[in-house]
């Protein structure tokens, strides 16, 4: 074989080349069976079809593929119409609904990173989502990442953890004709090996918008998710102090500083977990103390958005989320 030949055919098989993505089959093409029909809690679909992909509770995530017909087909299936974001494939789940009993039901899947992430690296992770037919819309979808496999043994929301990507709260996703890219990036504690997608949340009462007119008693929100990938960024931005940071003036790690590396210019807001900007800033102001006005901001979760140019002059948009924690506001 002709030795340039031999090089274009491993770039044409390789379209991330250069750009490696660490999840296993994230655009779920890989595949066992085609997908007759929806999960149900005793045949979940996703867990014996999809490659390198499962539900990790005991909730019923969907596979959807165009070699499917009816309730599982694309472009048309039971809960909507809507063309992959790339080839010919995607998943979908409820990010919460109580019309399977009295509790919440939410699911999530879980895929496998390969090679593990290395510590320090950053890295963008991203996925795509598109709201289904059904009339509600959530807003707190994202990925957890973790050098184990999380799991719960009933369909309730996960709990206790804290994705490391996460859609800013109150910033609800009603697309249903394209697709939604969520995206931040990570700073790798060392050997992380799952990505876990799914709903955030926690509360249907903060976050769940009727997306209609028509009024509901039970609701449900349900999305499909397509084209998950964890790629190294080398035009990173690096924050030098941990995602967690407590402003209670003992002169160790009162401040949230983020140390930017290849950017000239910036915009950063900070969002409470109801979607409210707490504090703005840009190349000229970045630290924050916790303050959220004239006072102490509480306990929690806040959320960073970074807009700016990077030292090739493109765009660049960076998400990510801050842990608050001080003691006092308990």
């Amino acid at each position: 074989m002709n030795k340039a030949f031999f090089i274009f055919l491993i770039l044409l098989t390789n379209p991330l080349h250069g750009q490696f993505n660490h999840v296993v089959n994230g655009d779920f093409e890989l595949y066992d069976t085609c997908p007759l029909t929806f999960s149900t809690p005793g045949d979940v679909v996703i867990n014996y079809t999809v490659q390198n992909w499962e539900t990790p509770t005991h909730a019923t995530s969907d596979y959807y593929n165009t070699c499917a017909t009816g309730n599982v087909g694309i472009p048309s299936n039971l809960v909507g119409y809507q063309l992959p974001n790339s080839g010919n494939a995607y998943t979908g789940l409820y990010t919460y609904s109580i019309f399977n009993g009295p509790s919440l039901w939410s699911e999530y899947i879980q895929g496998k990173i390969n090679p593990p992430l290395n510590a320090n690296k950053t890295y963008l992770v991203s996925f795509y989502v598109s709201k289904s037919g059904y009339i509600f819309a959530a807003s707190m979808l994202g990925a957890y990442l973790s050098v184990n496999q999380i799991s719960r043994p009933d369909p309730l929301p996960f709990e206790g953890y804290s994705p490391q990507v996460l859609n800013p709260p109150g910033n609800f996703i009603t697309d249903t004709t394209g697709w939604v890219q969520i995206q931040g990036n990570y700073t790798a504690t060392g050997g992380e090996k799952y990505i876990t997608i799914g709903w955030w949340g926690g509360n249907i009462t903060t976050d769940s918008m009727n997306t209609s007119t028509i009024p509901a008693v039970d609701p449900v929100a349900y999305y499909y998710v397509d084209d998950v990938s964890i790629i190294e960024d080398t035009n990173a931005i690096y924050i030098n102090t941990p995602n967690v940071f407590t402003p209670n003036n003992d002169g160790i790690n009162d401040n949230w500083l983020p140390d930017f590396q290849n950017i000239t210019q910036f915009d950063l807001i900070i969002y409470n977990r109801w979607g409210t900007p707490v504090f703005t800033g840009d190349q000229n102001k970045y630290i924050w103390d916790g303050n959220c006005g004239n006072q102490q901001c509480s306990d929690g979760t806040y959320f960073y958005v970074i807009q700016g140019i990077d030292t090739d002059n493109k765009k660049i948009r960076k998400k990510g989320f801050i842990q608050l924690f001080d003691g006092t506001n308990n």
